[in-house]
Order: structure tokens, then sequence, then C-alpha cells
């Protein structure tokens, strides 16, 4: 009984996945109907800078209230999430939607920019309590990832399940 918590999050969680494999065509196709080049670029460009503002925004915040152990720990989430995300990608060596030619990773599953924008966010929570913000910024990387049709629903969905979970079973260790 003591983890039935975290065992019915694994089992919301992977109800999540499974069914947006169900789902992945149908995103791509709805997508598809509003893309156009400028904007693919715009939201491709946006979506580098909110990944990166964020994660500068954390460690500015980090660094001046100088919470070095929140620090640590996340850089270490970072590193494991990376790790952990492209390891997953050449063992499932799914292709992308559309084959792009800027990614040094050909393959889609997981989406990194999901799983690190997801990654970051219960570190924001421990010095911004602001889940719903952080949550809703990393859900639109997520989505821009789709839209840009570099990755199908479920290749953000798995990756935002990495780094979230990989990020907040780090974040236990920290001393409040």
């Amino acid at each position: 009984m003591k983890y039935k918590k975290e065992a019915a999050a694994i089992a919301g969680a992977a109800f999540f996945l499974f069914l947006s494999f169900l789902l992945d065509r149908w995103f791509q196709r709805m997508f598809s109907l509003v893309q156009n080049d400028t904007l693919i670029k715009m939201v491709n460009l946006a979506t580098n800078i909110w990944i990166w503002g964020i994660f500068l925004a954390v460690i500015s915040v980090i660094f001046f209230r100088r919470k070095k152990q929140v620090f640590s720990w996340m850089w270490l989430s970072i590193f494991l999430t990376i790790l952990l995300a492209v390891n997953l990608k050449y063992a499932f060596a799914r292709e992308r939607p559309q084959e792009l030619v800027f990614f040094l990773v050909h393959y889609s599953f997981p989406s990194l920019h999901a799983a690190l924008a997801f990654a970051l966010v219960p570190f924001l929570e421990k010095i911004w309590e602001k889940r719903l913000l952080w949550l809703s910024l990393a859900g639109l990387i997520a989505l821009s990832r789709i839209y840009v049709s570099a990755h199908y629903l479920s290749d953000v969905v798995a990756g935002g399940m990495i780094g979230y979970a990989v990020s907040a079973f780090l974040c236990r260790k920290i001393k409040r």
C-alpha cells in the first residue's frame, strides 16, 4: 500500500502512452491542415528559444538563490534524461514523420525536446510553485515538435514522461 499512488501514476501514464500511439496518425493529419513553411520555421525557432530560455532562467535563479544542491541534481537529471532518451531512440529506431535534415539523431522515439522540457518542471516547481505554468510551457514545447513534423504524439508523450520521471525521482533526494 505504500506505493499505491506511484502505481496508479504509472498505470495512468502507461494507458496515456498506449492511447497516444493510437492517436499518432490522427494528430499528424490534424496538424498538417494548419502547417505552412513560415510558421514551421517560427515554431522551430520559438521551441529552441523557449527550452534554452527556461533552462537559463532555472540556472540563474538557482545560482542567485544559492541553491547549489538543486543545481547539481538538475544537471544530473538532464544528463540522465539525455542518456536515456538517446539510447531509447537507437533501441526503437522509429523514423520521424517527416525526414528533416538538421537532426543529429535521425530517430523519433522518444522526443528529446519534450524530455528536456519536462525534466525541468520538477526543478522549477522547487523554486517557483507554479506547476500549471511549467507544465503548460513544457506541453507547448512538446506540441510544437508535432507541429513541425519532427515527432508523433507518442514520441512527445514518452519523452515528457521520461524527463519528468527522472527529475521527479531525483527531486526527492533534495533536502527541503
